[in-house]
């Protein structure tokens, strides 16, 4: 939201622009709505707060339930916020003759595969929390639509558990960054059946090879042949709307992880 208001692109006249604050209330996303609506956008707001400053600013506000998220580190409202992307990706999908009425028909099973995923990654979470030294860093590499989960469970990691974690892209990972990676540390690999997964199996085994503690989580099967920590997601789900699954273990991951340090 402040890169957009700091540098905004042209012809926003011909644009919508959607804001995302779970609260609000946060200034560079305020700025952002109020200058897209001076320059002729519809402006729609991702808001949890019916009576915020963002609700009120916006020709569209979409608003989630639960209310305000008590604790700083906030797991609702990010997985709450890309449903209601999906979900509004899916009507506009619809009303311009696509598949949207499928899309919206799978995600509405979000919640079902949701509590599957938790209830099935958690005894892997926990092994994983337990072979952790405390002082191993973290490295999550994702593409496509996880790279956002990458960067969204490095921050977890930071705010929660405050362990040093670091979030890359797939390709910018094989660029030079992944050379800081030690034998010992963890690597968590979101390696989704899509346009990435081959690349992103390359580096599981070249990752393998250099003694690295490597956590997959996929929805394909076999998708790193060998790999003994491996977090399945149901099989069937548009690569599109995997994050809203593969950030569930991270979340698990980051809970146990804190109270394993002592961060309550």
């Amino acid at each position: 939201a402040f890169e957009f208001a700091a540098y905004p692109p042209g012809r926003l006249d011909r644009s919508a622009v959607i804001a995302i604050s779970h609260t609000g209330s946060t200034g560079a996303a305020l700025d952002a709505v109020r200058l897209a609506a001076q320059r002729g956008a519809v402006t729609v707001g991702l808001t949890d707060y019916p009576d915020s400053a963002l609700a009120g600013a916006v020709a569209f506000p979409i608003l989630g339930g639960g209310g305000r998220e008590k604790s700083l580190p906030k797991t609702k409202s990010y997985p709450a916020s890309l449903l209601r992307h999906y979900l509004l990706a899916a009507r506009v999908a619809e009303n311009r003759g696509g598949a949207g009425g499928e899309w919206a028909h799978a995600l509405f099973r979000a919640p079902e595969l949701a509590r599957t995923v938790m209830a099935d990654s958690l005894p892997l979470v926990e092994e994983v929390v337990a072979e952790r030294p405390p002082a191993s860093q973290v490295f999550l590499i994702g593409n496509g639509p996880n790279v956002a989960t990458a960067l969204e469970g490095g921050l977890k990691l930071q705010e929660s558990a405050q362990v040093p974690a670091h979030a890359w892209q797939l390709e910018e990972a094989m660029h030079g960054p992944w050379s800081i990676i030690n034998p010992g540390d963890w690597v968590i690999l979101l390696a989704m059946r899509g346009p990435g997964l081959a690349k992103a199996q390359g580096l599981a085994e070249a990752l393998q090879h250099i003694g690295v503690n490597l956590w997959v989580i996929t929805d394909e099967p076999d998708a790193v042949p060998g790999a003994r920590r491996v977090t399945r997601l149901p099989a069937g789900i548009p690569e599109l709307f995997t994050p809203l699954f593969a950030i569930l273990p991270l979340y698990q991951f980051t809970y146990l992880t804190a109270l394993a340090l002592g961060k309550r």
